[in-house]
């Protein structure tokens, strides 16, 4: 299976959605952000406060990859 790549805004905006669905309910199933099969795998590895990071993994469709996103900067 080829692996897939986030590759529009469209797409990373649902991605990041299933991924705050995910740390509001652990425990339940998430859907695929491409294919929107069940059983998207998210695996934090955030180095809080500078960024969040997020793998992500599809075992339907292939997608295999990891989001960034930068912490807002703090006032001194």
């Amino acid at each position: 299976m080829t692996i897939k790549k986030i590759d529009n805004q469209d797409v990373m905006r649902v991605a990041m959605r299933r991924i705050r669905m995910w740390q509001d309910k652990p425990s339940e199933p998430v859907s695929c952000p491409m294919c929107d099969a069940p059983g998207l795998k998210v695996e934090d590895r955030s180095t809080r406060p500078y960024a969040e990071w997020f793998i992500v993994e599809c075992p339907t469709c292939g997608l295999e990859d990891t989001i960034q996103v930068p912490s807002a900067s703090r006032s001194p």
